[in-house]
């Protein structure tokens, strides 16, 4: 979001923000004026939204009714899977791991 639209009774308010940092606010009638915008980190964003999340009723009514319709014809099992013991002969040992370089002195 690089910029904001609104339109009043008064006139167009724009506020467009191009380089990131640096917002140009714009009303009818005035001259436009430069407002500085603090950027945010992606964390403090999402921790902003998870603090604002809202319940997700269609997900919840999924979850509670339509998981259990899901094998409605009958019990679905996974076969288990069997290792044939030629194949565990023959794998190859895991490689070597180069020793790692040390860091130099400061």
């Amino acid at each position: 979001l690089t910029a904001v639209r609104m339109e009043t009774k008064n006139g167009v308010i724009v506020l467009d923000r191009a380089d990131g940092s640096l917002a140009t606010l714009s009303m009818q009638g005035q001259p436009d004026r430069a407002v500085a915008l603090k950027r945010r980190d992606t964390a403090e964003l999402l921790a902003e939204e998870l603090r604002r999340l809202d319940p997700d009723n269609t997900y919840e009514s999924t979850v509670k009714f339509g998981v259990d319709k899901l094998h409605a014809g009958g019990e679905v099992k996974a076969a288990p899977v069997e290792e044939k013991p030629a194949e565990a002969e023959q794998k190859a040992p895991a490689a070597k791991k180069a020793p790692a370089k040390k860091a130099a002195a400061k």
